[in-house]
Order: structure tokens, then sequence, then C-alpha cells
């Protein structure tokens, strides 16, 4: 396995075991999902420190939808790229057996040349 599919196969095995999408912030403490509290936190005892929860819970709600996304983008990637790597092999090759190919022609037609 390559280090990406290493990844969004791990990435993908979590995704599946957490509890299903989507999730949202309802309230300043507080993911919930279609049929569950994904997690909640003490309230917080300062405006920075209700901020940040408020941060972290939008991060949360958000992965859980955009992660699998993400990873469906990586491995479309991932297939571009092989199939884009295989085109320039095979173009490379193609090329190669032409440039061999001419030079033997080249070589051919001088060594029927008469020598003045």
């Amino acid at each position: 396995m390559t280090p990406t599919s290493t990844f969004v196969s791990e990435s993908r095995r979590i995704c599946e075991a957490a509890s299903d999408a989507p999730w949202e912030h309802t309230n300043i403490n507080s993911v919930h999902g279609p049929k569950t509290l994904v997690c909640s936190a003490y309230d917080a005892e300062t405006e920075e420190e209700e901020a940040r929860q408020d941060g972290d819970f939008k991060f949360i709600a958000h992965a859980r939808t955009a992660l699998p996304a993400a990873l469906d983008i990586i491995e479309q990637q991932a297939k571009r790229i092989a199939e884009l790597e295989q085109e320039l092999t095979e173009s490379r090759g193609l090329s190669m057996k032409m440039v061999g190919n001419s030079n033997v022609s080249s070589i051919d037609r001088h060594s029927q040349e008469p020598n003045p």
C-alpha cells in the first residue's frame, strides 16, 4: 500500500465507525448527529473559552462530512495520477521505439551509400 492509500483506508475506517452524518453544531456546547449526541462540553467560564469551544464544535461537525468528501477527492486524484503515469510511460516507450527505429534507418542508409 502507498502512504496515500494507507491514509485513505484508515480514515475511512474511522469515519465508518463514527455516528451517522451529518453532524450539527446546534448550540454553544454540543454537536448532534441524526440520532445521537456526538459530543458536549462543560459551560465555558470566559468568553474566550466559549469562542474556542464554539470553533471546536463547528470544526467537529464540519469534519464529519468534509473528511469523507476529501477522501473521495484524494482517491479520484490518485487514480488520475496513476493513469497519467501509465500514459507517460507508454508515451516514453513509443518515443524510444521511434528514436531507435530512426537511428537504425539512418545507419542503414549510411551503410548503403557508396564510399567516395
